[in-house]
């Protein structure tokens, strides 16, 4: 009696084990038969070359040197300097998406022109401009600390608000600082120049690098390492969310912030 009992034990424990034999060889089995986790793929490379990139740059320098040439004897300088500006910037503009549109027939998204939410207007570029600003003045108090008032007294902007002589020049410098600006050098210095920058010297490198050029751009030694602690800021911006409309708000932030200042404290 006692034997029989202990072979039936014996049998229905060989019979469990071999049914979670059985289970696991099929939860093996469903489990290899499913995909893998999908990786984010790579940011794909550039299909413009550095050397375009940078092409683009005096090419801007020596449009919006013409006015100057033309009309160096002219008493309204503000509007010389206003059509130099304007002609930099569309080159800023105009020239990189041509290349990259018509040319290599790229679509927006590969130059950063994505959707974007309100959410992340106001959670994120606005902030990141308020930051960049922060910075910039930052580095700016450090330098008046041993150099007073050279950095008020070099900033472009200023000095052409201060010399403009009517509401309309007024007005027209103050739409170029707030949008046109902006927009073209967020295009040229992250959306064009940085992509390829990237590729070919790694992320931090082309950050340093992109934002020396931002701040060189400005044509002002006093106010270049500012402009360059900004121009990191808004470099790792592009880099990390690759969105041109997020900087370009961001951007847009820092010089509202500025002519604030300015018409509040001048």
């Amino acid at each position: 009696m006692n034997c029989g009992w202990s072979a039936a034990v014996k049998y229905d424990m060989m019979v469990s084990m071999e049914k979670r034999d059985d289970d696991f060889h099929v939860h093996e089995k469903l489990k290899s038969n499913q995909p893998e986790p999908s990786v984010p793929a790579p940011e794909p490379a550039p299909a413009w070359r550095i050397w375009q990139a940078f092409i683009v740059l005096p090419i801007a320098i020596v449009v919006s040197a013409l006015p100057f040439m033309l009309y160096s004897h002219s008493a309204n300088q503000v509007g010389v300097n206003m059509i130099s500006l304007l002609l930099q910037d569309g080159c800023f503009i105009i020239l990189p998406l041509l290349l990259v549109s018509v040319i290599y027939k790229q679509p927006p998204e590969v130059m950063g022109f994505r959707r974007f939410s309100a959410g992340q207007v106001f959670r994120l570029a606005i902030p990141a401009g308020i930051a960049f600003y922060l910075i910039n003045v930052a580095v700016a108090v450090l330098i008046n600390l041993f150099f007073p008032g050279r950095i008020d007294q070099s900033q472009t902007a200023i000095a052409l608000l201060t010399m403009a002589g009517n509401q309309f020049e007024l007005i027209m410098l103050l739409v170029f600082f707030t949008t046109l600006a902006p927009v073209a050098e967020e295009i040229y210095f992250r959306a064009f120049i940085y992509p390829p920058l990237r590729q070919a010297m790694g992320r931090r490198a082309a950050i340093a690098f992109s934002a020396a050029m931002f701040a060189l751009i400005h044509v002002n030694f006093w106010t270049f390492l500012p402009l360059f602690a900004g121009g990191l800021g808004f470099a790792w911006l592009y880099d990390r969310y690759r969105n041109i409309w997020l900087n370009i708000i961001a951007h847009m932030t820092w010089n509202i912030i500025v002519l604030i200042l300015y018409f509040n404290f001048a």
